[in-house]
């Protein structure tokens, strides 16, 4: 309890005081603890916390649980992306992939659309292909399809193209009205972007 106190955990105590009490009563803890919540004098309680020496940081283990819950690597990932800031999206997407915390299709397909930003073509179409052996999310597999048959298309390979435009509509994600346009445009017509020769 002294260590919850350092901590910042400074209702310990009283908890554990009433849990004490709790175990005498028949009555349950959904009845019991309106009252223990109720009963809590907010005055004694500051008075003991402005009396506590408070430890400078948190305990290794708990600091580092709570690292891990709130870090959402690739959410960080694809703002920093959409933002343009590319070096830093690449450094997220890939630490989520070694640290294995989250789904590696995603990260790969970050890494993908890092490289395709970068114009590094050959770098795109093989995070693409990691993509889909790793990735579950239809949306992830489908738009690693159309990626990749935007790649096909500007190497002039047609039919490997066509086929990956198919496979996109065909899967899971070819119910999305935006993938099932994209992935029908390029059955269509061979992919040409508009300003550059990346894949976009």
């Amino acid at each position: 309890m002294e260590a919850a106190d350092r901590e910042g955990y400074i209702l310990t105590r009283y908890f554990y005081d009433e849990l004490v009490k709790f175990e005498k009563d028949p009555a349950g803890m959904r009845t019991a603890y309106s009252g223990m919540l109720e009963r809590i004098d907010l005055g004694k309680e500051m008075k003991r916390a402005s009396m506590l020496e408070f430890a400078g940081e948190a305990s290794p283990e708990l600091l580092h649980l709570a690292s891990r819950k709130n870090e959402h690597l690739l959410l960080n990932a694809e703002r920093r992306l959409a933002a343009g800031d590319r070096e830093t999206a690449q450094k997220l997407a890939q630490q989520a992939l070694d640290e294995q915390e989250e789904d590696p299709g995603r990260a790969l397909f970050i890494l993908a659309e890092v490289a395709t930003a970068n114009r590094d073509m050959q770098g795109a179409r093989t995070y693409f292909e990691k993509a889909l052996q790793m990735a579950h999310e239809p949306k992830v597999v489908a738009w690693s399809h159309i990626y990749l048959g935007r790649i096909f298309d500007l190497q002039e390979d047609r039919d490997s193209a066509v086929d990956h435009y198919r496979a996109a509509l065909n899967g899971a994600g070819g119910s999305l009205p935006e993938v099932k346009a994209a992935a029908e445009r390029g059955i269509q017509q061979p992919y040409e972007p508009p300003s550059s020769a990346q894949p976009q």
